[in-house]
């Protein structure tokens, strides 16, 4: 037996339950956004990876220039105004993280996966952890090297983390990073490409197992067929299901589950 999960997945389980079961176990549909905007943030994800692929490989040049020249290619699908936005978030991004920068950012990998696998209570647990660019830190005390990661976020209001969101994610690409590369994890940094806006969450020591207490609480409901009881709190109001979820009915399942319900895959811990 193996285990499906994510960071945001342990996020919503530590949560709420019910919030977990009836979207992953269940697949139950949950609103959710698209359109115009996301067409964009795919864009700009694109270009800031073949910009730092390009340094990276040591081709072509550094400059702005080949930032704009590369967003000129991504955004032919983009109307006018579209383009102009995202040209203005590049430029600011460059502007504020590469040219500011008293020396030039030394990127280690940029957009990739991190792979990983272990066992928690006999039940084999693989993880998978995306990232968007990794940067070499400064050294730790004892001069061993170390990472820092951004992800770049394309949506136009900063959110601050939750400290159990931040903790959860910080713990989940410590195990990865690790495991993959032999380096440790210095922090993880939100860049809001819209704003220009930056959060930067450090990592500390007890980071190193919280992802991994997590996990198991979850996996030995997984196998253990408890109910999935719902945690009424403050995240109730951005919860997808609050119209649906009727908190005086402990065992209560997704309207029409028989059509959602599929068939139970391998659990593969996967960490976003």
């Amino acid at each position: 037996m193996s285990v499906l999960l994510s960071a945001s997945r342990l996020v919503r389980y530590a949560t709420c339950p019910r919030s977990y079961a009836w979207k992953y176990r269940y697949h139950y549909p949950e609103p959710g956004g698209g359109g115009r905007r996301q067409k964009l943030g795919i864009l700009l994800h694109a270009a800031l990876n073949r910009f730092w692929r390009a340094w990276l490989e040591r081709r072509g040049d550094r400059t702005i220039g080949q930032l704009e020249r590369i967003w000129g290619q991504e955004a032919v699908e983009l109307d006018e105004a579209e383009r102009q936005s995202g040209w203005q978030a590049l430029r600011m991004y460059y502007l504020q993280e590469v040219a500011a920068s008293p020396e030039p950012p030394r990127p280690f990998a940029s957009e990739g996966r991190i792979r990983h696998s272990l066992v928690l209570e006999r039940v084999d647990v693989h993880f998978e952890s995306r990232y968007d660019l990794l940067v070499w830190g400064e050294p730790d005390r004892q001069g061993a090297a170390q990472l820092d990661l951004v992800e770049f976020k394309t949506a136009r209001q900063v959110r601050s983390l939750s400290q159990l969101e931040a903790d959860l994610q910080l713990s989940c690409y410590i195990l990865g990073l690790r495991a993959l590369y032999g380096h440790s994890l210095r922090s993880v940094s939100h860049y809001y490409l819209l704003s220009g806006e930056k959060l930067t969450f450090e990592v500390q020591p007890a980071h190193q197992q919280y992802a991994l207490e997590i996990a198991r609480r979850l996996v030995s409901q997984l196998v253990s067929g408890s109910d999935w009881e719902p945690e009424p709190g403050g995240h109730c109001r951005r919860c997808g299901y609050r119209s649906l979820c009727d908190l005086s009915r402990p065992d209560q399942l997704p309207p029409q589950t028989a059509a959602y319900l599929r068939p139970e895959q391998p659990l593969v811990l996967t960490l976003f």
